[in-house]
C-alpha cells in the first residue's frame, strides 16, 4: 500500500515538475519561517532568567502617541531621566523602581593608560532587582558605596589581567577618582547588561551620583537651574520590580499609568 502511494506520488512530481517545485518550495520556505519565529521568540523570552525575580521584573515603555515621528520611537524602552523618581511618589506600593543609565560609552585612566569602557550607572536598589553573583569585594544585592564601581569579570581580566582588582583606583573622565568595591561573575546569556551591542552592555558599573554630578556642574556652568528636571533628554531605563505578596494586573497598571502621564 504505501509502495503504491509512493510509486504515484513520484509519478506525480515529474508529469507536474513546475507545480511540485513550486509547492516544495513553499513548503520549505514556510518551515524555516516557522522555525525562525520559533528559536527568535524562545531567544527573546530567555533574557535574564538568572534573575531569580526574573518574571516579577518590568521594563518602563515609552509610548508615542501622537501622529508625528517628531515625538520619538513608538515602544521604546527608554525613557526621560526624571521619571523614576515620579514614579515611586505616584506608586508608593512598589518598593523598587530604579533609574539606569544605557551603557554609556566613558573614558577611564588606569595609572597612565587611557582605556575607553562602556559603563552603567545606576540608582541604590538596582542591585535589589539584579542582584549580580560577584567574584570579589562586595556580596549580591550590596549597594555601591560613593565614589565606587562594580566591574565585569571580562572587563577585569582585559584591563588587569586578572579578577582580583578590588581595591584598585581609577579615574573616570578625568574628573572622578573610584575606588573598584566588587568583581561580577560574567552573567548568563542573552542579557541586556552584557552584550556585543553598546547600548545592551556593561564593563562597569558606577553610583547614579556621579552621573548626577557632572550633569548638576554642567547646567551650573551653563547658567541652567540644577535643580529643575530634564524632561528633554530621553536617556534611561527604568525598572520596576513588582513585590512577590502583591497581585499585579497589568491592565490596572496602566490605567493607573495613564493618570500619572
Amino acid at each position: 500500500m504505501i509502495g503504491h502511494f509512493t510509486k504515484m506520488a513520484l509519478k506525480a512530481l515529474m508529469r507536474f515538475k513546475l507545480h511540485s517545485i513550486i509547492n516544495l518550495f513553499s513548503l520549505s520556505f514556510g518551515f524555516i519561517c516557522f522555525i525562525a519565529a520559533f528559536l527568535l521568540s524562545d531567544y527573546l523570552d530567555s533574557f535574564d532568567q538568572q534573575f531569580p525575580n526574573a518574571d516579577r521584573i518590568y521594563n518602563l515603555v515609552t509610548r508615542n502617541t501622537g501622529n508625528s515621528t517628531a515625538a520619538g520611537p513608538d515602544n521604546f524602552p527608554i525613557v526621560n531621566q526624571p521619571a523614576a523618581k515620579y514614579l515611586r511618589t505616584f506608586f508608593q506600593e512598589i518598593p523598587n523602581i530604579v533609574r539606569a543609565s544605557t551603557g554609556d560609552i566613558e573614558s577611564i585612566s588606569i595609572g597612565s593608560d587611557a582605556h575607553m569602557v562602556t559603563a552603567r550607572y545606576v540608582e541604590n536598589q538596582f542591585f535589589d532587582i539584579f542582584p549580580l553573583e560577584t567574584l570579589h569585594g562586595i556580596g549580591a544585592g550590596e549597594v555601591l558605596p560613593p565614589n565606587s564601581a562594580m566591574i565585569m569579570e571580562d572587563a577585569a581580566v582585559r584591563l588587569y589581567g586578572r579578577t582580583d582588582v578590588v581595591g584598585e583606583r581609577i579615574m573616570v573622565d578625568n574628573r572622578t577618582d573610584v575606588a573598584l568595591v566588587g568583581v561580577a561573575r560574567t552573567l548568563d546569556q542573552p542579557s541586556h547588561l552584557q552584550s556585543a551591542i553598546t547600548l545592551f552592555s556593561s564593563d562597569f558599573f558606577f553610583p547614579m551620583s556621579i552621573q548626577e554630578q557632572a550633569l548638576r556642574e554642567q547646567r551650573i556652568a551653563l547658567g541652567v537651574d540644577p535643580d529643575a528636571d530634564n524632561w528633554g533628554n530621553q536617556s534611561d531605563y527604568v525598572y520596576l520590580e513588582i513585590p512577590e505578596d502583591m497581585e499585579f494586573d497589568q491592565q490596572k497598571f496602566h490605567q493607573k499609568l495613564d493618570g500619572f502621564v
